[in-house]
Formats: C-alpha cells, sequence, structure tokens
C-alpha cells in the first residue's frame, strides 16, 4: 500500500511540474506563423514598424481580401498610389496570402524595390529603382560618377549578360555600403527580383530567414 502511494504522489508530482513547465514556455515554443514572420521582417526592415504593421494586419484580418470589396485592397491602392503592386489575385491560395500583403505593404510604403527579370541588366531601371528606396531612407541617391563608373565597365563586357547582371549588382551593392548600408535580396521564387536596403546589422540576422515555401533572404547569383 505504501509504496502505491509514493508512486501515485510521484506521478502526481511529475504532472505537476510538466504542467508548471509548460506553462512557462508554452508560449515561447509556439511555431511562428507566415503571419508573425512578415510583421517581425517588416518591424526590423521599416523606419515606421507599427505603420506597416497596421496595414499587415489590415491584410490579415480582411475577409474578403480577393474580393473588389477588399478594405485592404481598397485602402492599399487610394494610400500607395504609383507604388502600388497588386500581387493578390482571385485565385491566390491562401498559405502566399502572408506574403502577398507583405509584399504589397512594404512595396508601397517604398521599402521593397522590384524588378523585372529584363531589368536587373539595365543600368537605368536598376538605378531608378534603387533610388526608390535610398530616398525613402533619406539616403544620397546614386550619383552621376557612379553611375559613369559602372556604364564604364558594361563597356568592357562585349554584350555578355551576365557579365552586365554582375557588374550592376556589385557596384550597385557596392554603393549602398559606402552609405553604410546593405542590400538584402528578395526571393520571390519567380523571374523578378525584390530588395530591401537595410543595416549591416538587420542584413545578417535576415540574409537566410524563409517566410514561406516561395520567399526568401538570399544572395543574388549570377
Amino acid at each position: 500500500m505504501i509504496k502505491v502511494v509514493l508512486i501515485v504522489v510521484l506521478a502526481a508530482s511529475i504532472v505537476g511540474f510538466a504542467v508548471k513547465v509548460l506553462a512557462r514556455t508554452g508560449k515561447d515554443s509556439e511555431v511562428p506563423t507566415v503571419w508573425d514572420k512578415v510583421i517581425d521582417v517588416s518591424s526590423k526592415i521599416s523606419v515606421n514598424p507599427d505603420k506597416a504593421k497596421e496595414y499587415i494586419l489590415l491584410g490579415k484580418n480582411d475577409d474578403d481580401i480577393r474580393g473588389e470589396d477588399s478594405v485592404f485592397y481598397n485602402q492599399a491602392r487610394n494610400d500607395f498610389g504609383n507604388n502600388f503592386i497588386q500581387w493578390i489575385q482571385e485565385d491566390i491560395e491562401d498559405q502566399m496570402i502572408p506574403c502577398a500583403v507583405f509584399k504589397t505593404v512594404m512595396a508601397g510604403l517604398g521599402y521593397m524595390g522590384h524588378l523585372d527579370w529584363k531589368n536587373i541588366y539595365n543600368i537605368e531601371e536598376f538605378i531608378f529603382s534603387l533610388d526608390k528606396v535610398l530616398s525613402k531612407l533619406s539616403l544620397k541617391k546614386i550619383s552621376l560618377e557612379e553611375k559613369q563608373e559602372i556604364t564604364t565597365e558594361i563597356q568592357k563586357s562585349k554584350d555578355d549578360q551576365n557579365y552586365i547582371a554582375r557588374t550592376n549588382v556589385s557596384k550597385l551593392e557596392e554603393a549602398v555600403e559606402a552609405r553604410g548600408y546593405k542590400i538584402l535580396w528578395f526571393d520571390e521564387d519567380g523571374d523578378s527580383y525584390a530588395f530591401f536596403i537595410v543595416k549591416p546589422a538587420i542584413f545578417s540576422s535576415l540574409q537566410s530567414v524563409q517566410l514561406d515555401t516561395h520567399h526568401k533572404f538570399r544572395q543574388v547569383q549570377f
């Protein structure tokens, strides 16, 4: 009988301890959702994190986000003007919505540059997109001297498209680094190029982060 009582007491103690541990660590052990990730990343990149978060939560809580009456769509279109890019389509899958909202918000607020695949080879288009983000961060735009240096280097390429792309990327990355920042590339699992301009510490913390199966931060390779 004594052995049975001791076993029962011991079991109860173990269960009680386990409950206390779970109570203390349960919240920390939760796996972050994609919504959690995009809000966290936006807070690190944005000058005004609360504003970015407000827009993202508007998208998260929009039950009609695919429709014409979407509160998020109409608010973003009105507020972002020429920076508005419509990533959310009627047939978008549920798991793709958080990153679509993230891109809409970050591009709309001016923190994310976006290049069509062919514009990575076009120095004018590349600089135009880069300058928009630099201006948002109150950083000096690409100078005529910096542009001329890249143009001179490109003339050595003999129309080698890979050489041109590598030169554009490396030289503009150097120009941004001279301003105390780094270009953080964002892979959308497609043929376009998205990027952010961030402090080196933020770059280090995000450069290998994956938001979902199609969106991650990485180095651009050519």
